[in-house]
């Protein structure tokens, strides 16, 4: 069993949810149905530009992903043995992963065909959407800027009387 590129790298500034796809690369029909669904599920993190990030299979590197993934999941990891191939979404990335914290959701594909795998991928698709328009309309606001702020950012350098001068407009805002 192995996922996608390295989990310890962040490909995206700050995603705000994440999605690995999960599937046992041994397994001769796991790695015909990866090849099948991968256009889909690129399709999908398009959509989302650097708001969410869906790891897609890397077939180049399975020792070293497998070791992250293992070292991510914990128990989790064999929790998932027989459910596969599937969809981890989670709102942090595995090298932060907490399996306590109920954060993730596990999609099974296991024995789906393809339009029911696409059905499963559209449901992600709209969670992960989801979360991202949950975070952003609960993201922290900036705190107004105080007027000691407000005043040392329009004081102005300048030739003149004592060589400092304040620019009104910039103090009122306008």
């Amino acid at each position: 069993m192995w996922v996608t590129q390295s989990y310890l790298g962040d490909p995206d500034e700050d995603p705000k949810v994440y999605a690995y796809y999960l599937f046992e690369d041994y397994n001769g029909e796991q790695e015909d149905f990866t090849r099948q669904i991968e256009g889909r599920l690129a399709h999908v993190g398009d959509q989302f530009g650097p708001h969410a990030t869906i790891l897609m299979p890397n077939r180049y590197n399975t020792p070293r992903i497998e070791a992250e993934a293992r070292n991510a999941l914990g128990n989790f990891w064999g929790e998932l043995h027989g459910r596969l191939p599937g969809l981890l979404v989670s709102t942090s990335k595995l090298s932060k992963f907490q399996l306590e914290n109920g954060q993730y959701h596990f999609f099974s594909l296991k024995g789906c065909d393809l339009d029911a795998a696409f059905e499963v991928i559209t449901s992600v698709h709209r969670l992960m959407q989801q979360c991202i328009e949950y975070q952003h309309a609960n993201q922290p606001t900036q705190p107004p800027e105080t007027i000691f702020k407000k005043l040392l950012s329009s004081i102005e350098a300048k030739p003149g009387i004592y060589g400092f001068s304040v620019d009104l407009k910039k103090f009122l805002g306008k």
